[in-house]
């Protein structure tokens, strides 16, 4: 009995010594909402060929940023801009930071009849309620609200719109019908299974959507797994997989 009890002790022993091992080959992903879909993607074969694992948290990139800048531990930072990744850089708390891909701001439509323009479908009177990611937050809502303003809609529709924390949450506005109409990340529509009426902005109506990332510094240490990712995220095969999900390269 006593022989048994022993036998146990030293498995568990040694199982937890492997459960602290496997901590070491595990990334924590900051990642911008827009790219959650992408990014499994991306995670998947990264695990496969480097066998390191990956935790991703999405949300908007500015809450991410304030998450990081207040020494929240992540090892990379996944953006849906080139400004947090630099407010980093600039606060000595990343490296440099690259551009992954070029995003995409799509108008997403309930079944409201032929479409014919971004104007006609935001003054309908079938489209009273239009989703937009936080702007102050969300780099898509920002982009969203240049569009507005270059087509001089900003005003006419203020009262029609629905703040939203993320992409994330205003995709789910969208599939759970709160709202007709949302301003969102082209790789929503994109998404295996989805279906949905759409129309892609022009790029001439907003500013580009540079999405960036970067490796978080660690004192004292130099983060081999996060480099690996962030040269994985600009590699050939992740870039394919950016394009099947509507991302341009630049």
């Amino acid at each position: 009995m006593v022989k048994q009890l022993s036998f146990l002790i030293s498995i568990v022993f040694l199982s937890s010594c492997g459960g602290d091992e496997s901590k070491e080959d595990q990334l924590n992903i900051a990642c911008a909402a827009n790219m959650e879909v992408a990014i499994d993607s991306i995670c998947k074969v990264f695990e496969q060929e480097q066998n390191i694992k990956c935790q991703v948290n999405s949300g908007a990139s500015g809450m991410l940023y304030t998450q990081i800048n207040q020494g929240a531990p992540f090892d990379v930072f996944v953006a849906a801009d080139d400004t947090y990744p630099m407010m980093l850089f600039n606060d000595n708390l990343c490296e440099k930071p690259e551009v992954y891909a070029k995003g995409q701001l799509v108008l997403v439509i309930k079944n409201v009849g032929r479409i014919r323009s971004v104007e006609e479908v935001l003054l309908s009177d079938e489209v009273q309620k239009i989703g937009i990611p936080d702007s102050s937050v969300a780099p898509y809502g920002k982009a969203a609200m240049e569009a507005l303003a270059s087509l001089k809609l900003d005003e006419l529709i203020n009262d029609k719109i629905v703040w939203a924390e993320s992409v994330g949450q205003v995709n789910q506005f969208y599939e759970t019908h709160a709202v007709d109409a949302i301003f969102t990340s082209y790789s929503f529509v994109k998404t295996p299974g989805n279906n949905f009426n759409h129309l892609l902005i022009a790029d001439s109506l907003y500013q580009p959507i540079q999405q960036s990332a970067c490796v978080i510094k660690k004192e004292n240490t130099q983060n081999e797994s996060a480099q690996a990712f962030q040269s994985f995220i600009l590699s050939e095969k992740s870039q394919n997989i950016l394009l099947h999900f509507g991302y341009k390269m630049n």
